[in-house]
């Protein structure tokens, strides 16, 4: 059974490869939008875990809204009773930021 705190670790691993695939992405285009929702990406990781594990390499070449959905998922399988007590909070951070890449990914 994988740990609260290996489950927090791994949904900021995956919300740190979204922000950087987006900030990729905001310099290619030259695009302070995208370079913003980065940030915001950053943010929600930060508030997940200062140790964020590293990424499968299986989920290297996976799309933002992917990466995103990943995260929520690692948080998804976190009991709220074992998680921290703002969980709830930080899950839907997470799920709004999958619905804004998928918004974005569709224009």
């Amino acid at each position: 059974m994988t740990s609260t705190t290996e489950l927090l670790d791994r949904a900021a691993g995956h919300l740190h490869a979204a922000a950087q695939q987006v900030d990729n992405l905001g310099h290619l285009h030259d695009s302070p939008s995208l370079r913003a929702f980065a940030g915001q990406i950053r943010l929600n990781a930060a508030g997940l875990s200062c140790d964020p594990e590293p990424i499968e390499s299986r989920w290297v070449d996976c799309s933002i809204p992917e990466q995103l959905k990943a995260a929520l998922d690692s948080l998804d399988e976190i009991h709220p009773l074992e998680g921290p007590p703002d969980l709830p909070m930080w899950a839907w951070h997470v799920a709004d930021l999958v619905r804004i890449a998928k918004d974005t990914d569709a224009r």
